[in-house]
């Protein structure tokens, strides 16, 4: 009778985790970081058809997308995480960088512009966006860009800096 009640309340309580969509979000999260995207899009996309509400889910989602060169997906996802929460500076990094990543380079520095606003201190955002900025042919504005993370930190700023903007000073 005891191994029965036990049985009971295991098959319970993993009912109870199936309906968790924080174990969902985790289980994605660890598979993530394993480099194992596709499954943690799966993951994600279980925690957000029981809370689709969550920006978190679209993010990382989207992050995972964007691993997977799935860009026109992650865009949807990062703008859905951003449709719930407009103040997410990281999803506006994602988006920007999935943005690059289809040539559509006056979205990616709007969103870089918008994420920095949020997050002024963000060395990497300076980074990137610098770089797509010389993508577009504004040395200037990149080594601008890439002097400010020098100053937060940021390396290969510095390098970038020495190679492409020591004539420029």
């Amino acid at each position: 009778m005891r191994v029965f009640l036990v049985l009971i309340f295991f098959q319970v309580s993993l009912r109870c985790l199936a309906q968790d969509p924080e174990y969902y979000f985790e289980t994605g999260y660890e598979l993530y970081e394993n480099g194992d995207y596709r499954a943690a899009v799966e993951n994600y996309t279980k925690a957000i058809g029981i809370d689709p509400e969550n920006p978190e889910y679209y993010y990382h989602r989207g992050v995972c997308l964007s691993m997977l060169m799935k860009n026109e997906q992650a865009l949807t996802d990062l703008s859905k995480a951003l449709n719930i929460k407009a103040d997410y500076h990281e999803a506006y990094f994602e988006r920007a960088y999935a943005y690059y990543l289809l040539n559509k380079m006056d979205e990616a520095i709007q969103d870089y512009d918008r994420g920095l606003e949020l997050d002024p201190e963000n060395g990497p955002g300076y980074l990137n966006r610098g770089s797509v900025k010389f993508d577009m042919d504004d040395v200037d504005g990149a080594c601008n860009d890439w002097k400010k993370a020098a100053k937060l930190g940021i390396g290969i700023a510095g390098e970038l800096n020495k190679e492409y903007c020591a004539s420029r000073s």
